[in-house]
């Protein structure tokens, strides 16, 4: 897997769900690069705040997810106490499946969070926008 870059100051530009529960998140870097996120087999995802401009302040990708109870127990649960014993039983099996926690944290707009499979980096290029 590539290294998933913080694309710190670009924006978050469009989501598209594609077959087999895998989501696309378009993203332009300030420089006006283009890359896609290919996240495979979503199991939870949530987008808060979407508006017209989303810009990132960070990308975080991490596999250990134990250390990110408080935020699995809100996004697969709602509400439920991180300490419950569903959220430890949902984390190891998770854990089991190699499962992988994406956060866009914003600077402006879109946060999005999302327990997947796999995170592909997918580049493209320039944008061709003025």
């Amino acid at each position: 897997m590539k290294k998933i870059p913080t694309f710190h100051d670009g924006l978050l530009v469009g989501v598209e769900i594609l077959k087999e529960k895998d989501v696309m998140l378009r993203i332009e870097d300030v420089d006006g690069q283009r890359s896609n996120l290919r996240l495979h087999r979503v199991k939870y995802m949530t987008i808060n705040d979407f508006s017209e401009g989303n810009i990132i302040l960070d990308v975080y990708v991490t596999d250990r997810l134990e250390d990110e109870r408080e935020t699995i127990a809100h996004l697969a649960f709602g509400s439920l106490d991180a300490n419950d014993s569903r959220v430890s039983l949902y984390i190891e099996e998770a854990l089991k499946q190699h499962n992988k926690l994406l956060i866009i944290a914003p600077s402006y707009g879109a946060e999005v969070i999302a327990l997947c499979a796999d995170i592909e980096l997918i580049e493209e290029g320039a944008s061709g926008e003025e």
